[in-house]
């Protein structure tokens, strides 16, 4: 398939469950269908993520340490990076330095659109494997979950993990640096 009819099947999906929800007949609560956006909540995945994340605390707990440290380390050479490419930019075009290509990922300009469709669907495994990660994390610390989710915002997909906020906020300051930082 390749990526205008790809687009153009989105699109026309868009029009058609917009054009339905709108209808008097047709009353949406879950999902949640609007122009431009849909989301499905569920409870369901509520007690899967609970059994694994009550498994193996000390490896969930020494995952997260890993991830924060992995996050710190990209942060830091990005950063580098970055200020490596600003002292690049601003010597003199007689010098041989080269400044360090980096790009960001625009479908249609940086990645092509023929391969559009295996990005979506790499980024839809990616950010549900991630969501499962912050459930997990709340399990551990003791927070149980309201819900979980999928949503599509035009062509953008993503997941959520939805926590008692209640039981958030009362959180000592690593263990909320371990949860916020699963984001970095």
């Amino acid at each position: 398939m390749d990526s205008l009819t790809f687009i153009l099947i989105i699109l026309f999906v868009w029009l058609v469950l917009t054009g339905i929800s709108r209808m008097s007949w047709f009353t949406v609560t879950n999902p949640e269908i609007g122009l431009g956006f849909a989301y499905y909540r569920t409870t369901r995945l509520n007690a899967l993520i609970s059994r694994i994340g009550a498994r193996g605390k000390t490896f969930w707990k020494l995952l997260w340490d890993i991830g924060i440290i992995s996050g710190l380390g990209i942060l830091f050479t990005g950063l580098i990076i970055f200020s490596i490419n600003i002292v690049t930019f601003f010597l003199p075009k007689s010098s041989n330095v080269t400044p360090i290509a980096i790009a960001p990922v625009i479908p249609g300009i940086t990645v092509s659109l023929a391969s559009l469709p295996y990005f979506v669907v790499a980024i839809m495994i990616g950010t549900i494997v991630h969501e499962f990660g912050h459930g997990i994390a709340a399990i551990n610390e003791k927070i149980s979950l309201k819900s979980t989710g999928i949503f599509v915002f035009l062509l953008f997909f993503g997941a959520f993990v939805e926590p008692v906020e209640e039981k958030f906020q009362s959180l000592p300051s690593r263990q909320s640096f371990q949860w916020d930082c699963l984001d970095c």
